[in-house]
C-alpha cells in the first residue's frame, strides 16, 4: 500500500450544464496508516465550447481512504474514495462545491523504487448538494516527495 507524501498532477475533461471543459491541476496528497488520505490541490480549467469562456481557478482540500479494490485484479489494484471540498474559486460560478470521487490507483515504480510514484484515473464522482453524477474523465500521476532542502 502507498504511504507517505506525494506531489501529483492531473488533467482531463469535465462536463457542466452540457458544456465540456478541459481541467488541469497540481497538488499534494499524504497517505497515512490504515489508508487515510489528506491533501490539497489547485486546478484550472476552461470551457471548450460556447461563447464567453473564462479560465476558472479553484483550490480544494481533500480527505479520503485508499484500499484494495472491491474486485481486485491483483495485489496492487487499489481504489481511493476522496471528498474534495472547494475552499476558493475565481472566475465563473458556482463559488462552492463538494465532490465525492472514486479513483483507480496503480503504484508504479521498479524494483529499485517501489511506491515512489502512482498513476490514477477517475472512475466516478457525485456532487454532494445535488446528488447528481459528475461527468468527468481525469487521469494523473503522483511522485513521492522527499524532504525539502534546508537553507
Amino acid at each position: 500500500m502507498l504511504e507517505g507524501s506525494y506531489a501529483y498532477r492531473f488533467n482531463g475533461f469535465a462536463v457542466d450544464l452540457a458544456v465540456p471543459s478541459y481541467v488541469i491541476g497540481v497538488g499534494t496528497m499524504t497517505f497515512g496508516p490504515g489508508g487515510s488520505i489528506n491533501g490539497y490541490h489547485r486546478s484550472s480549467g476552461t470551457q471548450l465550447g460556447g461563447g464567453g469562456s473564462v479560465m476558472e481557478v479553484a483550490e480544494f482540500t481533500l480527505t479520503g481512504t485508499l484500499g484494495l479494490s472491491a474486485k481486485p485484479y491483483g495485489s496492487q489494484d487499489l481504489e481511493a474514495k476522496i471528498t474534495f471540498t472547494m475552499i476558493e474559486r475565481r472566475g465563473g460560478a458556482p463559488t462552492h462545491q463538494i465532490l465525492h470521487g472514486t479513483f483507480h490507483f496503480i503504484p508504479a515504480g521498479g524494483v529499485a523504487d517501489p511506491g515512489e510514484r502512482f498513476w490514477f484515473i477517475s472512475t466516478g464522482a457525485t456532487h454532494q448538494t445535488s446528488g447528481l453524477a459528475a461527468d468527468e474523465v481525469i487521469s494523473g500521476e503522483g511522485v513521492r516527495m522527499g524532504p525539502l532542502p534546508v537553507g
